[in-house]
């Protein structure tokens, strides 16, 4: 096993180790998921958030369109590392900052002649955030401060594991999905100054309170898709099933603990479509496009069915170019995203715009990928907050561990010819 096979297993085991490091700090977090990870590769994510239709190249990005698959022609594995940060601010003049750190997918693909088996973990969607408040009044001549502190935790977790068969130009892919994931909603009011001994009218605004909401989701889907692919283009589409997930709900308070068993959440059905151009043998081009039918989800009480949509472009340079700033493949793109709820009875819109460069490795099946992504999530001026997000990626592909490479760099004797009369 050589060096760079052990730097990818261990990367696997720290993802692995930290898969509930979920970084997704978001000021829309209150209101659902407001973040998503479609299960992109860095390589996609610096290109717009596209792949689900580019089957010119080795993809990672198999949770799309289990169709992807077919594009590895040796055992592949991939991973990646997002970490950021996201400013938050009002129309009140107040901002803040918050860190993120997240290891937002994990890819096997095993090509058996035109068989192909994947298997893909995906961090897929989430929503944190942290929030406290001081108020200072006055009871009965006496002055007290009310502090809130109020958060949320969330996390939705996919599994997929996946079939695909390669024809000549077409390529076929089915898999199952298994979702799992959590909620959390906590509200703590601390009074500072009062309590019950106050002669007040409402004695009981002298207690402290607490109350938390715990959803626990689970259920498994399917997804299929299919992909065409031509010496200088592809396309690709696929479809993932709506799931309703068994939501297990508990409420906590200062009083009591109820669970509430069978309550729902579900998932939308999704359409992926996805092309890919290859021009003058060293630029590609990526365009991708979703569907989500989130009106039929009740994620909240009017959710509206969502749309994305991205595009990028990439240089490839060919094998022997000389000049160094020419070596190195670089693409930009930029994403779309209507958000399937609403803040302060407006649309929500996701603008974000990426870059990206890979350094390949060896072979021309293991690299390292690098991704930025500056996004902007929601206006001031119709949801009365917005925030930017700068996120950074590093993705590490590749790696056949189970093919060792034969060593002939030891002296070899030379057989005689034999003699035959």
């Amino acid at each position: 096993m050589n060096r760079y096979s052990k730097v990818l297993i261990l990367t696997i085991v720290a993802a692995l180790l930290s898969s509930g490091l979920w970084g997704g700090n978001s000021i829309f977090s209150r209101y659902g998921f407001p973040i998503l990870n479609e299960g992109y590769d860095v390589y996609g994510m610096g290109m717009g958030n596209t792949g689900s239709g580019d089957f010119l190249r080795m993809n990672h990005g198999i949770g799309l369109n289990p169709a992807l698959s077919t594009t590895a022609t040796n055992v592949l594995f991939s991973t990646g590392l997002k970490m950021g940060f996201t400013d938050f601010a009002d129309n009140q003049g107040n901002s803040f900052r918050d860190t993120s750190f997240d290891f937002p997918y994990f890819s096997m693909q095993v090509p058996l002649n035109r068989h192909h088996l994947a298997f893909q973990f995906t961090s897929l969607m989430s929503g944190n955030l942290q929030n406290t408040a001081t108020g200072v009044s006055t009871v009965d001549g006496v002055d007290y401060t009310l502090d809130t502190y109020e958060s949320f935790y969330s996390y939705l977790y996919r599994a997929d594991l996946l079939y695909a068969y390669k024809f000549k130009h077409l390529s076929i892919g089915t898999g199952v999905n298994y979702y799992l994931g959590n909620r959390k909603q906590k509200v703590t009011q601390d009074y500072i100054g009062i309590g019950p001994d106050i002669d007040t009218e409402d004695v009981n605004a002298g207690y402290d309170t607490f109350y938390e909401v715990d959803n626990t989701y689970q259920n498994p889907g399917f997804t299929v898709g299919l992909g065409m692919k031509y010496e200088k283009m592809s396309f690709g589409l696929s479809y993932l099933s709506s799931v309703d997930l068994n939501n297990t709900k508990e409420y906590h308070s200062i009083l009591n603990t109820v669970e509430i068993e069978d309550d729902s959440f579900i998932l939308p059905h999704i359409i992926n479509a996805g092309a890919a151009f290859r021009v003058k043998n060293v630029w590609k081009m990526n365009m991708d496009f979703r569907y989500s039918l989130w009106e039929s989800s009740d994620i909240v009480a009017d959710a509206v069915n969502t749309w994305r949509v991205g595009a990028g472009v990439a240089y490839q340079p060919l094998s022997g170019e000389e000049k160094i700033l020419k070596k190195f493949p670089i693409r930009v793109g930029y994403t779309m995203r209507l958000l399937p709820f609403q803040a302060n009875n407006s649309n929500l819109f996701e603008n974000t715009f990426t870059c990206g460069m890979t350094f390949p490795i060896k072979t021309i099946s293991s690299r390292l990928d690098f991704a930025y992504q500056l996004s902007k999530r929601g206006n001031k001026g119709d949801n009365d907050i917005e925030e930017y997000s700068h996120m950074f990626m590093i993705g590490i592909s590749g790696f056949d561990i189970f093919q060792k490479t034969l060593k002939r760099d030891k002296p070899r004797e030379i057989p005689k010819a034999e003699e035959l009369y």
